[in-house]
């Protein structure tokens, strides 16, 4: 049975729409928690400990009060999570180089490991952990660690990824050999530096500025279907072409560099109307170039498409948008 370009147009919309979230994990007060991996662990400070061992001169094990006293340094950075929120706080801890200096790093140590009360774990290059800023804090904007955000101890790595901030620590492992965390395990890159290519940040503006042509041939062609005549055929052509390209590009962007990135693709419901968006998109090309080439059969078909493509860019921008609010107060 034939399917009329208006029963494809709502199809694409209901895919979009029932496109579910696959990630995102909420604590008992519904905050977004990025790297935990289970409920969040309910820690009593008067039975935690930190134990430091591996491959250091002694091992070191701290009460709470002891942890707390070795420091009070802080330091303002910015949380950010692989699938969207982020928010800044000020974070007051320890220097983590001062509780390797504490076990003291023997010679021959590559990586340090963290290990949290959940089961989680994640790992840095000894360099990166003796580095500035790189704290094991007990406290947020001048208050405790709520329990959802790491209390008692939260890793605070500064220009990482958020897999790198391990919440609930309670075991630092300075190892002689390579070690992959509980997510780098899994395919995602070891290196969770936040640089220009894995910055999403990126990509949404360009996928902004796909949506703002492809506005104006989205608009010209509704003046078409109203029985209107057009604005300017040609600058409708080239808009069209110039929202449909861009928008192939930067999903092909995204999905190069999540794969790269994370070992897989369609983590979330973002990235999955991002396809659809995609997949309407080359249909708009391949519909467009047959309207161009004499084929008037294709003009409904182009009508649905892009209009698909143009209404599920913007739900991929507010699905964004909305992954983009702050994961803390």
């Amino acid at each position: 049975m034939r399917m009329s370009h208006h029963r494809f147009l709502v199809l694409a919309v209901v895919l979009a729409l029932v496109s579910v979230p696959a990630e995102a994990q909420s604590d008992e007060d519904g905050a977004l928690v990025p790297v935990s991996i289970g409920p969040v662990p309910q820690i009593d400070e008067a039975n935690w400990t930190l134990l430091i061992d591996g491959l250091v001169e002694r091992e070191v094990r701290l009460s709470y009060e002891e942890f707390v006293a070795l420091g009070n340094a802080t330091e303002e950075a910015e949380l950010r999570c692989v699938t969207g929120p982020s928010a800044s706080a000020v974070w007051t801890g320890v220097p983590l180089s001062t509780l390797l200096d504490l076990a003291g790093v023997r010679e021959g140590a590559v990586k340090v490991a963290f290990h949290s009360a959940d089961g989680f774990s994640t790992d840095l290059t000894v360099e990166e952990a003796l580095a500035d800023g790189v704290l094991l804090s007990y406290g947020m904007n001048g208050a405790p660690l709520p329990p959802g955000q790491g209390f008692p101890a939260q890793l605070v790595v500064p220009g990482h990824w958020g897999y790198k901030w391990a919440k609930w620590v309670v075991h630092i492992e300075v190892l002689d050999h390579d070690y992959k965390g509980y997510w780098e395990n899994r395919g995602w890159a070891d290196d969770a530096r936040i640089t220009g290519p894995t910055d999403w940040r990126y990509h949404a503006v360009l996928l902004v500025a796909a949506a703002v042509v492809g506005a104006f041939p989205l608009i010209d062609g509704g003046r078409v279907a109203l029985g209107l005549k057009p604005r300017a055929a040609r600058w409708h052509r080239w808009a069209g072409t110039a929202f449909a390209v861009l928008l192939l590009v930067v999903f092909a962007w995204w999905a190069a560099t999540t794969l790269d990135f994370r070992g897989g693709l369609f983590f979330s419901w973002h990235g999955r109307i991002a396809l659809l968006a995609a997949i309407m998109a080359a249909g708009t090309l391949m519909t467009g170039i047959a309207l161009m080439r004499g084929k008037g059969r294709a003009r409904r078909w182009h009508s649905a498409l892009s209009t698909a493509a143009i209404l599920i860019t913007v739900a991929a921008l507010f699905s964004g948008l909305i992954l983009a609010l702050p994961i803390f107060a």
